[in-house]
């Protein structure tokens, strides 16, 4: 099988052929790539999602403006799902290369020499303002608390623990998400009001090499009245 440069192709039949078969292998078998079974019901369902709207595009009888517009929303967040994933499953040593190969995962150029991680792990913090949202920011702690990430660096990969406590272990939180803006909006459901969510973050090398956890940032979720603050080894570093 012919490996591209690229892993994701641009856009068109290639890249729909590319979703329904990267989703569908995941699907069938999600640990043999290192993930979850949440992790494929994600991919699948953003993948479908995106497959629909472009059959739906690109139909004679059906394209339209609006379902035209409707494809490339769904295009741009079928991606912004889907390309971390990918990320991490061409950094992980223990997926093995022919499953990467199946998945039509672009491999490194060895040959070249590698941008290396970063020595420090982004800063953390985050804020409530609104109910049921937080706001939680990333920096470079060695661009002297700016905006921006380091050279070689395209997302800040962010997981959550949400509990009656905060907690120090990153094992305990889920993925949330890759960003790349430095400010990320979390909303929260009614039910998830009074709870205390603890964010993780770390660097995602263009690579695929993810970097160390930063230090733990934790925020009740406020439903009405004051946010409570809840203390964690992180605030002091981003505060």
């Amino acid at each position: 099988m012919k490996i591209r440069n690229r892993t994701i192709p641009d856009s068109g039949k290639a890249l729909r052929a590319w979703v329904h078969a990267f989703s569908r292998l995941i699907d069938q078998n999600p640990q043999r790539y290192g993930l979850t079974a949440d992790d494929a019901a994600l991919i699948l369902a953003e993948a479908n999602d995106y497959l629909e709207a472009a059959i739906l595009a690109e139909r004679p009888g059906t394209r339209t403006r609006v379902s035209v517009r409707r494809r490339n929303d769904a295009r741009k967040q079928m991606l912004s799902v889907i390309r971390p994933y990918v990320a991490l499953i061409k950094a992980n040593p223990d997926v093995a290369s022919w499953a990467k190969v199946k998945l039509e995962i672009a491999m490194s150029n060895r040959r070249k020499s590698p941008t290396p991680l970063p020595c420090e792990a982004p800063a953390l913090s985050v804020l409530g303002g609104k109910p049921l949202e937080h706001r939680v920011r990333f920096v470079d702690p060695n661009r002297g608390w700016r905006r921006g990430r380091p050279h070689g660096v395209t997302h800040v990969v962010i997981f959550r623990a949400v509990g009656e406590r905060n907690t120090v272990n990153p094992n305990d939180a889920q993925y949330l998400g890759a960003f790349s803006r430095s400010i990320i909006r979390v909303q929260y459901l009614p039910v998830d009001a009074g709870k205390t969510v603890t964010y993780f973050g770390a660097w995602l090398m263009a690579s695929g090499e993810q970097g160390a956890w930063s230090l733990p940032v934790s925020l009740m979720v406020a439903g009405r009245g004051p946010v409570e603050v809840k203390p964690s080894a992180g605030l002091a570093m981003a505060a």
